[in-house]
């Protein structure tokens, strides 16, 4: 692959800053995943030795005796529960290898940790109160007890996220407690079979006890979404998790698959051609199809391997943006994103040039803002609500803005074969609002377009078309701070213009009167509020362009792009902001250095033959989840409590 000259292609680094707050759902999905992205073995593995050294001496101090406490509170501390935690974690890590590669040793280690850790705290509460309370047999039932929990949730956790099955998650599950009772059953010098076997018959029914609970609520998790969906709830949450944790996106991409629909989306190609040398100087491409759900599945990564498929092929610097759709648009798989590629590359040959364009102008509804354009042949409208936040547009919303556009269009009598809508995905927070049919934000949207068609009939076209880019990459590790490869890019679009009476933003510049417009494109999903408006602010207070729109690629590589980050963050959530702007500015001095004159081309086509969510399957889905949520909170707990007593009831019985 040919590389790019560097002042249009280089690579930045950004400080990163820690945000002032987090979310909830930051700090939920940080604690959730430390057991995904634990410290090195050499740590994990001093940390559980010493964690249960101390935690079997101090649980032997109740009883006074200190030779007593430091041999068998060292002893059981090693061998009842650092030995088989080592144990266990090896022999889950050499069976992970061959049939769940999830379990690195460093998980498998930070895994049996976090059970070790669950048995001791229950031993040492049941022997703190065994000491103060003079019951002696209750010590050894909390042991049991200990043991029976840990099996159970290692269980429950083992068929949810690998792929062993039930049979061999139920072997694995029962190492580490089994291997502590054995080595219990030693040191205190009772390995008889008529002190094992009752305690294991005990153990046993007391692990199966707790773990129906669990067993049920899979079975409701399950049932709706087969029912539903046609698909299984299991196959959907471990393809999460192996998405999510090896990159491996074909388990989920299958699933989805089966419930996909076929569809056709439109697409909008703007191609600029050099006049001096007839070659692709710089693409814009922007579609229906939403680069969802996350990381590498379904149509998560086609912005940046449609740029690279058009840099080697073109060589050429590709934008990427966002159209009115949602999730309910995501491509089944990497298969169909493919496909559209495919049909993408195919419709550049199609693309026809012209002289033709005018300068770009703003209309308003309310909160409503559409920038819009005439290119090649095509009417141009990029959409925003900033400051009002939001998130996607729903595909009903966009089809109808074509229609109300194309419908104005011809009563105006106003020039142009085709209109697209493009969505600059650039204002969220912590919440995210859709923009669905029959609101209020729809019907200003829908307004500001029929409004922004009326004004265009005024324009009159350029006399002349430049055109320059420049793009910033950043590193792969950038995905975790919300910002993918392709970085930012910063499309100039410079008008001559031979009607000083024109109402929109120019300047008067080497005897022409001009207008510059910069097309900011982030390679990030979607921005957080108040950073789109410092950065035109930023550009036209230094003189630099006279219109700007800032846009976001919705790519969603950066959803769950690693198992330590949250599910995103918008572009600036934790990026420097200065640095951005100062990135952005220096791009836009770019690009004005490498204006050039070109011919415009556009192609607003159909992606067919796709297969898709669809509304109906995405409303579905979310409406069983809910459904589920909501079973789950009020069985959860007391089935949970049903399960304890219960095999607490056993264990006393037993005794």
């Amino acid at each position: 692959m040919r590389f790019l000259s560097p002042f249009r292609n280089g690579v930045a680094y950004l400080r990163i800053v820690k945000p002032e707050k987090w979310t909830l759902r930051e700090r939920a999905t940080q604690i959730f995943s430390y057991p995904f992205n634990p410290p090195s073995p050499r740590v994990l593995a001093l940390t559980g030795f010493l964690l249960s050294i101390v935690m079997g001496v101090v649980s032997y101090i109740p009883e006074g005796d200190w030779e007593r406490v430091l041999i068998y509170g060292v002893g059981v501390g090693v061998f009842v529960f650092a030995v088989p935690m080592f144990i266990s974690s090896y022999l889950l890590y050499s069976v992970g290898k061959i049939r769940s590669p999830i379990f690195s040793l460093s998980r498998s280690l930070a895994f049996c940790l976090i059970f070790v850790a669950v048995w001791e705290f229950l031993f040492f509460a049941g022997a703190f109160i065994s000491g103060i309370l003079n019951i002696p047999d209750l010590s050894l039932i909390a042991t049991f007890f200990g043991a029976a929990f840990i099996f159970a949730l290692c269980l429950v956790i083992l068929i949810t996220i690998s792929t062993f099955g039930i049979p061999l998650s139920v072997l694995l599950s029962s190492i580490l407690p089994l291997t502590g009772i054995t080595f219990l059953a030693i040191i205190v010098g009772n390995l008889k079979t008529t002190f094992l076997v009752p305690w294991l018959v005990t153990f046993i029914v007391a692990a199966f006890i707790l773990a129906i609970p669990n067993f049920v609520a899979f079975h409701i998790i399950e049932k709706p979404i087969k029912r539903r969906l046609g698909v299984s709830g299991y196959e959907l949450i471990r393809g999460f998790f192996l998405e999510w944790i090896l990159k491996d996106s074909q388990k989920i991409d299958s699933v989805t698959d089966k419930f996909g629909e076929k569809a056709s989306l439109p697409a909008l190609l703007v191609a600029f051609r050099s006049k001096k040398n007839h070659k692709l100087k710089g693409l814009i491409f922007s579609s229906f199809i939403h680069y969802g759900p996350f990381k590498g599945a379904g149509s998560s990564a086609l912005p940046r391997l449609l740029a690279q498929k058009i840099e080697e092929k073109h060589y050429t610097i590709l934008s990427v943006t966002h159209g009115a759709c949602t999730h309910a648009q995501n491509l089944c798989s990497a298969r169909e994103t493919q496909k559209a590629i495919k049909q993408i590359l195919g419709k550049i040959k199609e693309i026809e040039f012209s002289d033709s364009a005018t300068p770009f102008h703003r209309a308003h509804e309310n909160e409503a803002k559409i920038l819009s354009a005439v290119l090649g042949g095509s009417v141009i409208m990029i959409s925003t609500r900033s400051p009002e936040i939001t998130d996607d547009i729903n595909l009903k919303v966009g089809l109808s803005a074509l229609e109300r556009a194309k419908s104005e269009m011809q009563k105006s009598g106003l020039e142009g074969d085709s209109v697209f809508l493009i969505d600059s995905h650039n204002c969220i927070l912590d919440t995210e609002v859709l923009v669905e049919p029959n609101t209020p934000a729809a019907e200003n949207i829908l307004n500001a377009v029929e409004e922004s068609i009326k004004k265009m009939g005024s324009l009159k076209k350029a006399t002349k078309i430049r055109y320059g880019v420049s793009r910033t990459r950043f590193p792969t590790v950038y995905r975790d701070y919300g910002l993918g490869e392709q970085g930012i890019t910063v499309n100039l679009i410079e008008t001559w213009l031979d009607d000083e009476k024109l109402d929109v933003p120019k300047r008067f510049e080497g005897n022409h009167w001009i207008q510059r417009t910069a097309l900011v494109v982030i390679d990030g999903n979607n921005m957080i509020i108040g950073l789109r408006d410092k950065i035109i602010s930023r550009l036209l207070e230094e003189k630099l362009v006279d219109e700007v729109e800032v846009l976001t690629s919705d790519t969603h590589t950066v959803n769950a792009s690693s198992i330590h980050q949250p599910d995103y963050y918008p572009v600036g959530r934790v990026i420097n902001h200065e640095d951005l702007i100062e990135e952005i500015v220096k791009n836009t001095r770019s690009a004005i250095a490498d204006l050039e004159e070109v011919e415009i081309g556009t192609k607003v086509f159909d992606i067919t033959n796709i297969k898709i969510w669809t509304d109906k399957k995405l409303n579905v889905f979310f409406k069983v989840v809910e459904e589920t949520a909501n079973t789950l909170k009020i069985i959860t707990l007391p089935f949970f409590i049903c399960g304890v007593s219960l095999a607490l009831i056993w264990l006393l019985i037993s005794v």
